[in-house]
Formats: C-alpha cells, structure tokens, sequence
C-alpha cells in the first residue's frame, strides 16, 4: 500500500507500577507462562519492515544492530521511481551486514504513479529487466520477488472476472520471473487483507498451474489483530485441504499509522506472529528509513525500538504464553534458554492489574528453591526520542510446586513490559546480602579496574571513573538498602553517594558524587544491583540504565557513565562486587 506522511500527536499517560507476590489471586485477568515447555527455536519474525531502509547510511547500523535480530525489510525495486529512497540494490549491503536475512522486492514500486499505471505489457517489459538485475546480483539468493502488491484493489479484486484475471495475470510474471531466474524465489499473492474463498480460489489455481509462491503473503493494517488465529488457521486449512505443503507466511505489512511506534500495540502483533512462527514486516506509513516508527525523524530511538530489542534477544527456545484471551488486547510471548540460565516473558496491550503463573520452573533458574523475577517496562514515545526501558521491581520469589505467581498493576495499555527471570540471588525485595557496614571494591569485569572517585575528591560532582585497583578508600563503596530491592552506594573516602548528574536519564548521562539526598537518596542516587551470572549489572532506579564504563575502555581514567542496558548486558556494564 502506498503510505502518505501523516502527522499527528497522541497523549502519552505514564504510571508508577507496583508488584506484588500473591498467594493467592484475586480477580484479575490471567497470563501464564510455562517455562518447561518448548515451542521451537524464536524466529524473530516480527522484526520486519517496509521501506526500513532509505539508503547505504539511514538508518545507522547501530540502530540496525542493537535490535539484535532482523529478519526481513520490503525495498524497491532497483531504480524504482515509486519514493525518493529505499532503492532494495542500494540498502541490501547495508541490510546483510547488518545481520539481516532477506530483502523483498517490490516489483511494481518500479512505477512512480499511485495507483500504478494499468499497462500489462509495459509491465512485463519491467519484470524481465528487474529478473535480469537480481539474476546477476552479488546478493541474488537473499532477494525475494514480490511481483504484485495488493492486487485485490490495484488493477483487479477479490472475485470474480477480476480475480480469473489476477491468476491469470500471476501465472505470466511467475513464469517469466522463473524463465530468467530458475532459482527465484517468489511471493504472494500479497492482498490488502486475508479473505478465505479468495486464498482457496488462488491457491487451486496456483497448485494446478505449477505457479505456487515460495512464500505466502497479505497484509494486516485493518485492525484484525483479534482475528488474526481465525486467518492464519483457515489458510493453514486450505493448504491442507488442497495437498499443498506449508508455505512460510510473511505478514510483509502491518499495524495502522496510529499503532506505529506504540509498545503495547506493536506487542499484540509480535505475539501473534511469533507464537504462529510466521515472518511480518512493519507497514511503511510515514518517511523510509525510520524503521517504520521505531525511530524518530531525527533518527533516535522511539519506545518502540527498545521493545524490539527485547524481542530480538529471545534465544534457546520459545515457550508457551497464555494470555486472559486468544482474541484480546492482553498479549505475550516469551522465551527459555537453559545455557544461559535465563528465561523473560514480553507482555502489554491491556491496562490495570495483571496476575503472572510462572510454571514448571526449571532447575536452573533456581537457587536452593528461589527464582528472582526482575519487571521491566517502556513507554509510548509518541514518535519522539524515548528514554528507554527502566526497571520496575527485582524481586527474589520461593518456588512452590514448581511455580511463583505475582501480579503486576497499574498496567498502561500503550506500554510494553518484559518479565526477566533467573536464578535467586538473594538480593531485591527484603533488603539483600550485602553488609552495611563493610566497604566493597566495584571492579569492571571488561577491564579489571576499579570503580573509583577520581583523584580522591571529596566534593560534590566529584567525577567516578575506573583506575587501577589500589585499595585505596576512594575505591571502598558501601551498599546499603533503602527498600523495594534498590541500595545506596557510599564511598568511604568523601562519604558521598553513586549519582547520575542531575538526574539524568539519557545515554552517557554522567556518574558522580553527591551528598545523599535525605536518608535514602533521591532516585538518581538510588540501584538495583543485579546478577548476571557471576557478575552483577548496577541499574540506576531514575533512569533504568546501567552503570557503564564509556566505550568498553580499559585505561586509567576512563569515564563512568548510565547507558541503556539488557537482560545481557555487554562486559563493560557488568562488575564484581568483594569486601
């Protein structure tokens, strides 16, 4: 579908969350996670765009990266006239390097019109030069051709002589693509939405005609997130009915303008698609090359981008997620990974109070019978920079018949949220193992040195780095709970405590000394400390980032900053923590 620019503003509502261990629950909605199950490897489907790309350097490909898995963008076609950029022969290097699997082709985005000019044969002279360009592509296996985009309105429709002239029309491109490139692989027949007796009537034909796509197509961008079993079920009848072998679907456009960028909307759709382990790219509604809506304009990180991130770091195998209702609003996903002793489970859609039932818990995320549960959430930006994920409660639970359960409030139905679940460690929650009257060293596993207040200043904003361990009380810090599983961190030579200046909440964000904030801190003075195998991860509770040392370095001096952070966090945000 081609997209027009759409400007608008949508309020943006934040909350305070609350969770709570329940013994029993009350009368809230259900989800429950099974982590003893397996529903196969994460295919990462979801993570999927049209028009993502614009050109060799927008987006950036750290912004391509950080999303840790990528599967599929939709592109034009090579010297295609249809949008100024996201030419698929121009970003496909880009895409590749980045870690992506495959670039869709939009053959008829060769057009500049929209609708495009009904001119068949003109057509076929275009496909047999787009055919001969990717045959000879460096890139050519990791293309795939989408000949028609949304036939069901553009040039024909869904019944009728309209549709006996799709298929008929389907059958010349297919073979002629086929003709030039034996080895293509093809996709449709990409409708504007799902429609039963059409697929049946396609797919009778396209079995007959030996013309049968690589790949299954159509497009969500009608509010069908609460039909989408019905679909993708009945198309699965069909392929059965007809003795047709399961294609792999790709959902290669979907989400209203007004879901784009949005967590909560955007979960309800990864969900479906990676609980049906089908491939989906996010619809193309505004400019190319902001990853539809997960980045700004400007080229930062929407709210939306950081729930990706979280769904691209699933590994080891799926799990079975059971949400209140198949159809509903409340959605989840969720992964195990038995190698890295971690487990987490992505939910939103729905607001108010939610009650987890985390089951079959494997021994693995167990400590002498406990599992630490930390919550994790991330705000609709509204199109606008976020400020990232920020943590809500790391909590230590005691596994009983294999199962913990805890209710989560005060959900917002725009927000996404992640359950991070892992071995007890025995801190969080009642205040934690460290001794308050011992001093600690704070060491950075990526470079062994020490945290410490530079040049053993004693005054306000006296800046925190990392320095060779000397023992030194400048590198003493004592850990002291001040409740709900956070500590203020004190350093022994100024009596100050571990800040962000002036409580900031981006990237880079420095880390200082300040005079503690009444007894406990302010919220910036304020961490979660939280392990990661061996090590811990420090986690400031204003910002939910991490205690970071600047660009991974290993020298003398090197600037201790917050930087958005992971379920696993790179070395340079990970410390030992010894008396």
């Amino acid at each position: 579908m081609k997209k027009r620019l759409l400007v608008f503003t949508l309020a943006l509502f934040t909350c305070l969350l609350f969770v709570l261990p329940s013994a029993s629950f009350a009368a809230n909605p259900v989800m429950t996670a099974d982590l003893g199950s397996s529903t196969g490897a994460p295919l990462h489907g979801a993570t999927g765009f049209l028009y993502g790309l614009a050109d060799n350097s927008t987006p950036s490909d750290s912004n391509l990266t950080g999303l840790n898995s990528l599967d599929m963008t939709g592109q034009m076609a090579p010297g295609g006239l249809q949008h100024s950029g996201g030419d698929a022969f121009v970003v496909a290097d880009k895409w590749f390097r980045t870690g992506g699997k495959y670039v869709q082709i939009y053959m008829q985005d060769i057009y500049a019109q929209w609708p495009y000019p009904n001119t068949f044969s003109d057509y076929l002279n275009k496909v047999t030069t787009i055919a001969n360009q990717v045959k000879n592509n460096a890139n050519r296996t990791k293309f795939l051709y989408v000949p028609f985009n949304e036939p069901d309105w553009i040039w024909y429709g869904n019944s009728g002589t309209k549709l006996t002239n799709f298929q008929n029309d389907w059958k010349t491109v297919f073979q002629l693509i086929r003709s030039i490139d034996p080895s293509a692989k093809i996709v449709g027949p990409n409708f504007e939405h799902y429609n039963s007796a059409a697929y049946r009537s396609f797919f009778t034909f396209a079995k007959a005609n030996n013309v049968l796509p690589d790949y299954t197509s159509w497009h969500e961008l009608d509010d069908t997130t609460s039909t989408w079993y019905y679909s993708y079920n009945d198309y699965r009848s069909i392929e059965n009915s007809l003795g047709i072998s399961a294609r792999p679907i790709t959902i290669n456009e979907y989400g209203k303008s007004t879901e784009l960028g949005n967590p909560g909307k955007m979960t309800q759709y990864m969900a479906r698609f990676e609980n049906s382990k089908v491939h989906a790219g996010l619809a193309y509604w505004f400019m190319e090359g902001q990853l539809d809506e997960l980045l700004t304009p400007s080229q930062t990180r929407s709210g939306a981008w950081y729930l990706y991130q979280w769904y691209g770091g699933f590994s080891g195998n799926t799990i079975n997620v059971t949400p209140p209702s198949e159809n509903g609003a409340m959605q989840g996903l969720g992964y195990y990974d038995s190698g890295k002793k971690l487990s987490a489970v992505i939910f939103g859609g729905g607001s108010g109070s939610l009650d987890f039932n985390l089951t079959r818990i494997p021994s693995a995320l167990q400590t002498s019978g406990v599992t630490k549960v930390e919550v994790w959430g991330v705000d609709n930006s509204n199109k606008t920079t976020s400020s990232g994920t920020y943590l809500i409660s790391s909590n230590n639970y005691t596994v009983s018949g294999g199962s913990v359960q805890l209710t989560v409030n005060n959900l917002n139905a725009n927000s996404a949220y992640q359950l991070v679940i892992k071995p007890g460690d025995g801190s969080g929650g009642s205040g934690g193992s460290w001794d308050p009257n011992t001093y600690y060293k704070i060491i950075a596993r990526h470079s062994g040195k020490a945290l410490d207040v530079s040049g053993g200043s004693t005054a306000d904003g006296g800046d925190v780095i990392q320095w060779t361990t000397s023992g030194n009380a400048n590198q003493q810090w004592k850990i002291e709970s001040v409740g709900s599983g956070y500590y203020k961190i004190t350093n022994r030579n100024s009596g100050k405590v571990l800040d962000v200046y002036q409580a900031s909440t981006a990237d880079g964000g420095d880390v200082v000394q300040w005079t503690a904030s009444g007894s406990s801190g302010s919220s910036n003075q304020q961490w979660s400390i939280e392990q990661v195998g061996s090590y811990y991860k420090i986690v400031n509770r204003n910002s939910g980032k991490a205690l970071d040392v600047y660009q991974a370095s290993t020298a003398d001096g090197a600037n201790v900053v917050q930087w958005m952070t992971s379920s696993s966090p790179a070395t340079n945000q990970q410390w030992t923590i010894t008396p």
